[in-house]
């Protein structure tokens, strides 16, 4: 990613946290440099803090429309909170004019949801550790 492609990202998404009316905390920006720079990491911070955020907007609006498949795989350790990430990041993209489909893989999705995932892939998907072991060890998991 060129460093002009890197300043659009970084101000789409600063520009996205003040049209929330919500201050940037320090972890999110040094989560959106890192992300941009292409680098890997983990964030750690409190809940309701905004962690979803610091990773989800910088991934948005770096995007490439153009690029088929998940572009963003999100692994949630409790199947109950994949939902309220599923939601928040969808709001987000949305927001940002991304249309991006989030969808959600765990033990309650449906077979008929499964499929749907399989035919069209979505850009981002919200699993659990255990799903995405099974969704690995499945021929042609692509």
């Amino acid at each position: 990613m060129s460093n002009k492609t890197k300043d659009t990202a970084k101000s789409k998404a600063l520009k996205w946290f003040a049209k929330q009316g919500w201050e940037v905390h320090a972890f999110q920006k040094a989560a959106i440099d890192a992300y941009l720079a292409g680098k890997g990491g983990l964030v750690n911070a409190p809940t309701g803090s905004g962690k979803t955020y610091s990773l989800a907007i910088p991934s948005i609006v770096s995007h490439n429309p153009k690029k088929k498949g998940i572009h963003l795989l999100w692994i949630t350790p409790l199947r109950s909170l994949a939902t309220e990430i599923q939601e928040a990041i969808a709001t987000a993209a949305n927001s940002l004019d991304c249309n991006w489909h989030v969808a959600i893989r765990n033990g309650d999705t449906s077979t008929k949801e499964r499929t749907r995932q399989k035919k069209e892939i979505p850009q981002c998907l919200v699993t659990t550790p255990e799903s995405l072991h099974l969704l690995l060890a499945q021929k042609k998991h692509d």
